[in-house]
């Protein structure tokens, strides 16, 4: 009976150890996007695209989105040195869509925007809104 106690428990132990929540990453070429916050509501009307730099533009951000939300979101940690804050806001849609790495070439990371296919049954407009993390690897940030 005990016995039986300690390894149920222990296999409970080690799932919960190994479960990762709600990150998401995107990885190509050693340069990983990481999610920060992934919202339907909050986003723009028509497509937005915002690189962060520093903290006072992420605060100011993050003073704009929670303006609608009790308590707000907490304002990520982020080391600006190295890693910079992608904002993507699609605009008014019914898919769900974001952003993959394509391809860094010199100076340019170059972004990829993705959407998953229609779905008949969804008629809802969202305006979803997605923050990434990642390294500064390039002096400029592209979408296409």
């Amino acid at each position: 009976m005990l016995k039986s106690i300690l390894i149920t428990g222990s296999l409970a132990f080690f799932f919960l150890l190994s479960c990762k929540g709600q990150q998401s990453t995107a990885n190509t070429d050693s340069t990983t996007m990481e999610i920060l916050v992934k919202d339907n509501y909050g986003g723009h009307n028509t497509e937005q695209f915002l690189v962060i730099k520093d903290q006072r533009s992420l605060s100011e951000f993050f003073g704009v989105f929670n303006r609608t939300r009790k308590p707000g979101l907490p304002i990520p940690k982020i080391d600006f040195s190295k890693e910079l804050v992608i904002v993507w806001s699609p605009g008014e849609e019914n898919v769900n869509s974001g952003l993959k790495i394509k391809s860094r070439t010199g100076k340019n990371l170059i972004l990829r925007k993705t959407k998953s296919k229609k779905n008949t049954e969804l008629t809802a407009i969202t305006r979803p809104v997605t923050v990434y993390k990642l390294p500064i690897h390039a002096e400029s940030v592209v979408i296409e």
